[in-house]
């Protein structure tokens, strides 16, 4: 668990049970990943286009949480998959990931500005904030994890939000498209 492997120009990375770091910076080349039992935080870089990463727990205090994900830079990036346990989770300004699935415990979740994201569906609790603002191409939101609060403001294609886990506030404003509205349990 003490190992560190720097793969910077690595075109694709798997490492389904490795407990060490993996380090990489965000101009790395990796274009697919598939890492399991992260323990460090990954920074996705411009040449990812698919990412599978299940986090785990980075000590064992009660108020520990799992390895941040950053895929900010990563601008040919179709499709992310996160299990486990995570630490902050960010996609803001990613121009090109059309579907993310989260099974994840996080305490944030950022998917604002990604005017490619066409689908998200999220099963794990996430603490804080799940931010959808301004991902215009969106059309189908699922949540049934729980959230302190879940943002969507200005998704012009929502066609369809279900939302079945806890959740403290929610806003939907400006989804001129919404045709179905589930909010079968939002209160924490």
């Amino acid at each position: 668990s003490g190992s560190t492997i720097t793969a910077n120009k690595a075109k694709k990375i798997v490492l389904d049970n490795f407990e060490g770091t993996l380090t990489a910076a965000n101009t790395n080349e990796h274009v697919e990943v598939e890492l399991g039992n992260l323990k460090s935080a990954y920074n996705g870089g411009p040449k990812l286009e698919k990412a599978t990463i299940t986090g785990v727990l980075l000590s064992t205090l009660s108020t520990a949480v799992g390895p941040a994900l950053d895929f900010t830079a990563s601008a040919k990036l179709v499709s992310a998959t996160i299990a486990g346990e995570a630490g902050a989770i960010d996609f803001n300004n990613n121009d090109n990931v059309e579907t993310v699935v989260v099974s994840a415990n996080a305490p944030s979740l950022d998917l604002r500005n990604s005017s490619s994201l066409v689908s998200a569906t999220i099963s794990g609790d996430i603490s804080g904030d799940v931010g959808f603002d301004a991902s215009t191409a969106l059309t189908t939101v699922v949540v049934s994890g729980d959230a302190g609060s879940i943002d969507l403001f200005g998704n012009t294609s929502l066609t369809s939000v279900s939302l079945t886990g806890a959740t403290d506030y929610v806003r939907v404003e400006g989804a001129t498209a919404l045709t179905a509205l589930d909010l079968e349990h939002t209160s924490g």
